[in-house]
């Protein structure tokens, strides 16, 4: 499970999670895996304009994006 929790100074938190297998882990924080699969059958679930598909690819946008800007590795 990846996740992303930003508080702000206003004391309001916004969460991004989303979950990945254990072997896609080292491939998306390297932006080698865009989550292509998980989107594909979301947008088939819930249709390609969905709220829930936006949402989910701009979560694992900006997580990805953050893991490259801020050079974090897993522990």
């Amino acid at each position: 499970m990846f996740e992303k929790k930003v508080v702000t100074y206003s004391r309001e938190s916004e969460e991004k999670r989303f979950p990945i297998k254990p072997k896609y882990i080292m491939k998306f924080i390297n932006s080698k895996y865009k989550m292509e699969k998980s989107i594909a059958k979301l947008e088939k679930q819930s249709g390609k304009d969905s709220a829930k598909v936006t949402q989910f690819r701009q979560a694992t946008n900006n997580i990805q994006n953050f893991i490259k800007v801020n050079q974090l590795e897993p522990m």
